[in-house]
């Protein structure tokens, strides 16, 4: 959130019960993002990861503690990290770019035991399945007919898979239960929640294929919401964001 206290963007934490609202780090600014929100709370609650540029407009991953008990810590580099997630054993995923490429990365909470996830590069870094098996990113294509697309990056060293041969967007419910789609550029609006098999992050599909309305319409089981959807546990407990426009009237004299 931003307020008329700071210039920068901040991160809040509100009590749903009461409506409470406060700073998580103040006179922190978290680096606002299109893609991604550029910053991820930890499975346990007790860290978050964000991105925060410094004076020569280099952006960089730091590391703070929930409990307010040490002041947040900048994790160390010389080019452009940003979009972190982080994995159920609290390592983070993140996205490094090298010299006019972006890449996918891999490190533990410390800045130690880095790895690159691919050797394919990305545009945007997008999600990660909540086992922690899959990183979803926008890419190249695959297929010559369609310059770019949204794949699947398996954590195991498997192969990538091509979700769609469109800008859509794919994420999971924190029960790991369901995975999410929404494909703006087809005119549908709907989210579209649909249940995974015992044991699989993705759905039963071929390449490009839940990028198809009609193919997320007809999978079975399959729940539409109206809208986007920003998060969800299922497809009965989920947020969405409500824009509103506040304007105000000024009386000016003139000379």
């Amino acid at each position: 959130m931003q307020s008329g206290q700071t210039p920068d963007w901040e991160l809040w934490v509100t009590e749903l019960a009461s409506g409470k609202r406060n700073r998580i780090f103040p006179g922190y600014g978290v680096q606002p993002g299109f893609a991604t929100t550029n910053y991820s709370v930890s499975k346990d609650g007790k860290q978050v990861a964000f991105a925060r540029k410094d004076s020569t407009g280099i952006s960089h991953l730091w590391l703070g503690t929930t409990d307010h008990r040490s002041s947040p810590r900048e994790i160390p580099s010389e080019v452009n990290e940003d979009s972190p997630f982080f994995l159920p054993d609290g390592d983070l995923i993140f996205r490094v770019r090298e010299g006019s490429l972006n890449f996918v990365y891999r490190m533990k909470a410390d800045g130690t035991v880095r790895n690159k996830v691919a050797a394919a590069p990305i545009f945007d870094l997008r999600s990660v399945s909540t086992d922690g098996r899959w990183v979803v990113a926008h890419a190249n294509s695959l297929d010559a007919e369609h310059p770019y697309s949204v794949v699947a990056f398996s954590l195991d060293g498997g192969n990538l898979v091509q979700l769609c041969y469109s800008l859509c967007t794919a994420n999971w419910s924190s029960s790991g239960l369901f995975i999410y789609l929404q494909v703006p550029p087809s005119g549908d609006l709907n989210t579209y929640m649909l249940p995974l098999r015992p044991g699989r992050s993705l759905p039963t599909s071929s390449p490009g294929e839940l990028g198809r309305p009609e193919f997320l319409k007809s999978y079975q089981g399959n729940l539409a919401i109206p809208g986007t959807v920003d998060s969800a546990i299922n497809p009965s407990l989920y947020s969405y964001t409500k824009g509103s426009t506040r304007r105000n009237i000024y009386r000016i004299p003139l000379p």
